[in-house]
């Protein structure tokens, strides 16, 4: 059976990842553990304490060059004490220090590399690139993948600032959309392309970069998987139309099909062969990000007239339901799935939890007061706290761009 093909992932797997979330449990579960308030107290002073010190260490960069090496030690230094001590996330508990240095190597390789290919790039893009890359490492510590730096799923995570922004843009018109689309369409099929401008040309770079695994002369199902993508990315711009109303299960098709193949293309660069295990994970886990998304994204897309998951109803008890489904959904797929690496899994499903709590503070006017109390009793900080920390703590203007850039390229020597 060809995995990759279109019939096989809609017919076959996500029929599964639907009945897996249709069968989830609305209540909320009873497995998730309280933090004490003494431990939440000792996780803000901890985070206001590191803050602190890396505010000091960046406003303490050094205007002159011979500074910059000691100063560039003094901050990994730092970097990894937090990496080896912190008690938000603990990765210590579940990976060596030789694993966190290779993790931050290859983060590092990530960036110095889309440095060199945009360097005018925003640092809220290669966020967003970079997160799809922190997925796949994820991925990797789970199936216990140790090769380097990948450069195709380089390639696609950068596709994410370029392809998906651009096609979720409501400025542009469906005609430019349609332009685009066929663009990286007719690229992947082989046949001629006409650019238009640099951003034509860097979509197709990063297609090309995509490929970087693929045997020259035979079949690429990266390509496959690729156009799989756009496909599910087209299909998903009927959310933005407001002439039609999808119900809640073309809200859930279109969920399912963009998300699961978005994080699937993550798993096929992990050098592991892919099994139908992987398949209903992957396509499932792609699924919970998505909604992990919109969950964030509610008064965004209910401005604009999104059709999600989350803005079918008004009602705060819906999105209270859909809350614990998600909950108990990602809690079944994970615990379900026979990893090499059980206890990374653990690890990855623990920070689920996390950003699910979080996309509720985010959006808490669409819940219940009553269950914004309840649900705070799980996260490691209190919300109030949460909600003061910058949302862009990099600064937004253009000298403060700059200087952090300069930095970024010190700590990429």
């Amino acid at each position: 059976m060809n995995f990759f093909h279109k019939d096989t992932i809609l017919n076959s797997f996500l029929p599964i990842v639907r009945e897996r979330w249709l069968s989830a449990n609305d209540t909320f579960p009873p497995y998730l553990t309280e933090v004490p308030q003494a431990d939440k107290n000792k996780n803000e002073a901890y985070a206001k304490e590191i803050s602190a010190q890396f505010h000091r260490q960046i406003t303490g960069y050094p205007r002159l060059p011979f500074g910059k090496r000691k100063w560039n030690k003094k901050t990994y230094k730092l970097l990894y004490q937090v990496l080896s001590e912190e008690t938000v996330l603990g990765l210590h508990h579940y990976l060596s220090r030789e694993r966190i240095e290779v993790f931050v190597s290859e983060t590092k390789e990530f960036i110095k590399t889309l440095r060199m290919d945009v360097p005018a790039m925003s640092f809220e893009d290669m966020g967003q690139a970079l997160r799809n890359y922190i997925v796949y490492l994820m991925f990797k510590e789970i199936h216990q993948d140790t090769s380097l730096f990948s450069k195709a799923c380089y390639g696609y995570s950068m596709l994410y600032p370029f392809t998906d922004n651009y096609i979720d843009n409501t400025a542009c018109t469906k005609e430019e959309k349609a332009r685009y689309n066929s663009l990286i369409r007719d690229f992947l099929k082989g046949e001629s392309v006409n650019t238009t401008s640099w951003y034509d040309e860097k979509t197709l770079y990063f297609l090309s970069a995509a490929k970087d695994d693929c045997i020259e002369g035979e079949p690429c199902p990266v390509t496959e998987l690729l156009l799989l993508m756009l496909d599910a990315q087209v299909e998903s711009l009927s959310q933005q139309r407001t002439d039609i109303l999808l119900d809640y299960e073309k809200r859930l098709a279109i969920s399912m099909y963009k998300g699961g193949m978005s994080v699937l293309i993550d798993r096929y660069f992990v050098k592991e062969k892919i099994t139908r295990e992987d398949m209903v994970f992957y396509l499932g886990f792609g699924f919970f990000l998505q909604l992990a998304d919109d969950l964030q994204d509610i008064k965004e897309d209910s401005m604009k007239d999104h059709q999600t998951l989350f803005t079918i109803s008004p009602r705060c008890e819906e999105a209270e339901k859909t809350v614990n489904k998600l909950l108990s959904f990602i809690t079944d797929l994970c615990r379900s799935f026979p990893a090499g690496n059980k206890p990374f899994l653990e690890f990855v499903l623990m920070n689920c939890y996390q950003l699910i709590l979080m996309g509720v503070q985010k959006s808490q006017e669409y819940f219940p007061k009553d269950y914004m109390k309840s649900i705070e009793k799980y996260f490691p900080v209190s919300f109030s706290f949460l909600a003061q920390m910058p949302e862009n703590p990099f600064g937004s203007s253009q000298p403060e761009t700059e200087k952090l850039q300069k930095i970024m390229d010190t700590m990429l020597m």
